[in-house]
C-alpha cells in the first residue's frame, strides 16, 4: 500500500511538473509575448500611404560610407525616387576620393535632393563611423535626420511616405525592422528576427534598449543639444546601438511597422556576422538599461531547456518504469511544445512577411544560447583595442 501511494505521489509530482512547466515555457517565448508589436504591424498594414501629404515632415537622410558599398548605388537611386510631397535630401558621406561617391554626385549634381560631403583624413580619437554619422548631421537643413546605412535598402519609393506618420511632432526617436537578404544562412535570418522581437517588443513598451537593424530617425536639435556621441567616442563600433539608448526617450520613442517602412541589408559574410556579435559585447558595456532584456533572453532560454530536459527524462522514466501516465504526459508535453512554437514563429514571420522556414524554428532556438556563450568566449580572448580608437 506504501509503495502503492509512493508510486501514485511519484506520477502526481511528475505530471505536474510537466504540465507547469509546459506553460511557463510558453509564455517565455518571444513569439508569445509580441501581442503589441504583431497587432500593431497588423494595424499598419491596413493602412494606405500617402504620398500626397505636404504636410508631412521635411527629411534628411545621411548615408555614411566608410569603405566601397557596391549596394550604394541602388540605394541612392531608391531614395531619389521616393514619393514623397515634402522636402527631403539624400546626404552621402564619404571620405574624400571615394570614387563611387564623386561619381553619384558629378551625376546628380543638379538634382536638389541630392548632397554629398566629404570627411576629413584624420581623426585620431574618434571613430570613423562616429565623424562620418557626425558631419552628415549637421550638414542636414532639417530637424528630423534618417540614418541609413548603405548596404541598407527601403524596398519601395513609398518608405518616406510611410515613414511620416512616426515623425510626429511628439516624437523624438523612431525605429524600424530591417530583414537580411535571403541568400543570408538562414540561421541567420531566424537570430535577426528573433532579436528584433525581443528589441522593438521593448521599444513599444517604453523601454528603448539598443538598435534592432534597419534605420534609426532622430532629431537633429537632440543630437547637436546632448553632444552626439559624447561617453562613447572611443568605441569603433555600436553607433546605432549608443544613438538609441542614449536619444531614445521612453515616452517619445515609436516603431515604424508599415511593412512600407521595412528595408533589406545586404548578407553578411562569416566574419561580419562573427564580429557584429563580438562588437556587441564591448558596446553594451556603454549602455543603459539592459538588464531586463538580459534577463528575459536568459530566462526565455533557460525555462525552454528545462522543460524539454524534464519532458524527455520522465518520458524516459515512464518506458522504464511503465509508468504510462507519466509516458503519455511527457509525450504531449513535447509535441504540444514543439507544435506551438512552431505556430508562434509562423505567425511571426508573418509579421514582417519573412520567408523563413517556420518548422525550423526548433532547432534554431536551441542553438541561440549556445552560439551567444561561443561569442563570449571569443569576445574574451580578443584583444580590447581591436574595439577602441584610443590605441595609446
Amino acid at each position: 500500500m506504501v509503495l502503492t501511494l509512493y508510486i501514485d505521489t511519484i506520477a502526481i509530482i511528475c505530471c505536474m511538473s510537466l504540465i507547469v512547466l509546459f506553460f511557463v515555457s510558453m509564455f517565455c517565448n518571444p513569439f508569445l509575448r509580441a501581442r503589441r508589436l504583431k497587432k500593431w504591424a497588423l494595424q499598419a498594414a491596413e493602412k494606405e500611404v500617402d504620398t500626397t501629404d505636404t504636410a508631412a515632415a521635411p527629411v534628411s537622410i545621411v548615408i555614411p560610407i566608410l569603405e566601397d558599398a557596391p549596394e550604394l548605388a541602388a540605394t541612392v537611386e531608391m531614395m531619389l525616387q521616393q514619393e514623397y510631397a515634402a522636402p527631403f535630401r539624400v546626404i552621402l558621406v564619404a571620405d574624400k576620393g571615394n570614387a563611387l561617391v564623386e561619381r553619384l554626385s558629378a551625376e546628380n549634381k543638379d538634382n536638389k535632393h541630392m548632397y554629398c560631403t566629404f570627411v576629413p583624413n584624420s581623426s585620431r580619437y574618434m571613430s570613423r563611423k562616429k565623424l562620418t554619422l557626425t558631419l552628415g548631421i549637421k550638414a542636414a537643413d532639417t530637424d528630423w535626420v534618417v540614418i541609413l546605412e548603405p548596404t541598407c535598402t527601403p524596398l519601395s519609393t513609398k518608405w518616406l511616405a510611410a515613414l511620416a506618420p512616426s515623425l510626429a511632432t511628439d516624437n523624438r526617436l523612431v525605429v524600424g525592422y530591417t530583414a537580411l537578404e535571403e541568400d543570408t544562412r538562414t540561421s541567420w535570418r531566424y537570430q535577426q528576427l528573433r532579436s528584433s522581437f525581443y528589441i522593438l517588443t521593448r521599444t513599444l513598451r517604453g523601454k528603448t534598449y539598443r538598435h534592432a537593424g534597419g534605420f534609426v530617425a532622430m532629431r537633429k536639435t537632440d543630437f547637436m543639444k546632448r553632444d552626439g556621441f559624447s561617453g562613447n567616442l572611443n568605441l569603433l563600433h555600436g553607433e546605432y546601438d549608443y544613438l538609441v539608448n542614449k536619444f531614445g526617450d521612453d515616452m517619445a520613442t515609436t516603431v515604424a511597422l508599415h511593412p512600407e517602412t521595412h528595408t533589406l541589408t545586404k548578407a553578411p559574410t562569416k566574419k561580419e556576422w562573427i564580429n557584429k556579435q563580438l562588437y556587441f559585447w564591448e558596446t553594451r558595456k556603454y549602455l543603459q538599461g539592459g538588464w531586463f532584456s538580459r534577463f528575459l533572453f536568459n530566462i526565455d532560454n533557460i525555462m525552454l531547456y528545462l522543460n524539454y530536459i524534464v519532458a524527455i527524462l520522465c518520458l524516459v522514466y515512464g518506458v522504464i518504469e511503465e509508468r504510462w501516465l507519466i509516458v503519455s504526459v511527457a509525450s504531449a508535453n513535447i509535441l504540444l511544445t514543439v507544435l506551438l512554437r512552431i505556430l508562434f514563429a509562423h505567425k511571426a514571420i508573418k509579421v514582417f512577411n519573412v520567408d523563413l522556414p517556420a518548422w525550423r524554428v526548433i532547432g534554431f532556438e536551441l542553438m541561440v544560447p549556445w552560439r551567444k556563450i561561443r561569442s563570449y568566449f571569443k569576445y574574451l580572448k580578443t584583444d580590447k583595442y581591436e574595439f577602441t580608437s584610443h590605441k595609446l
